[in-house]
């Protein structure tokens, strides 16, 4: 055990090749399931590769991977079932299909009304869908035309579905699906 960790101490420099996949996590505030698997999948590289051969045809070598990879999945998958991850493809799809539908010559404005509970913030328009500036970037590749994006909170929706106007196309966004409030 003690050649063990020496041989694993000696493979650090291998961190190296790590680094662009542990660079797009920089300053993220928010949970991401590449964190825990990068750094396990790194662990476990490190691990069989610093075994000396005799050590790796043991069986607790093989249990302490198994054991390890399940742990790793564990915790990635409460995290994924946490944040309803599986589910973010239905309002992908729906925004989606929404700006595919919409009539192109007469939108000016698409407003989508933020009605998530602040406690939801897992689940808001900006980690699911994506921001203004990605919304537009759809509309764009779909009709040629950059509408304003304008993302607002749930607070104005009653107010601006009032003034009702024909440019303006309006959408409530509640985790898991959007609402068309005017088309």
């Amino acid at each position: 055990p003690s050649e063990y960790f020496k041989g694993m101490l000696s493979r650090v420099g291998y961190a190296i090749f790590f680094i662009p996949f542990f660079i797009t996590y920089v300053g993220h505030g928010f949970f991401s399931p590449g964190w825990l698997l990068c750094p396990g999948f790194y662990l476990l590289f490190l691990i069989g590769l610093s075994l000396p051969t005799a050590l790796l045809n043991k069986k607790l070598v093989g249990t302490s991977l198994v054991f390890t990879g399940l742990l790793s999945g564990v915790i990635v998958f409460y995290q994924v079932n946490k944040l309803s991850w599986l589910s973010w493809h239905k309002p992908q799809r729906q925004i989606l299909q929404i700006i595919e539908d919409v009539g192109t010559s007469q939108t000016k404005t698409l407003q989508i009304f933020d009605c998530m509970a602040a406690e939801k913030n897992a689940t808001s328009i900006y980690r699911v869908v994506g921001y203004s500036s990605s919304i537009q970037e759809i509309f764009w590749l779909n009709h040629k035309v950059l509408p304003e994006i304008q993302i607002l909170p749930c607070s104005e929706a009653g107010r601006s579905v009032a003034s009702l106007t024909p440019n303006i196309i309006k959408l409530r966004w509640s985790f898991p699906e959007f609402t068309v409030l005017t088309h």
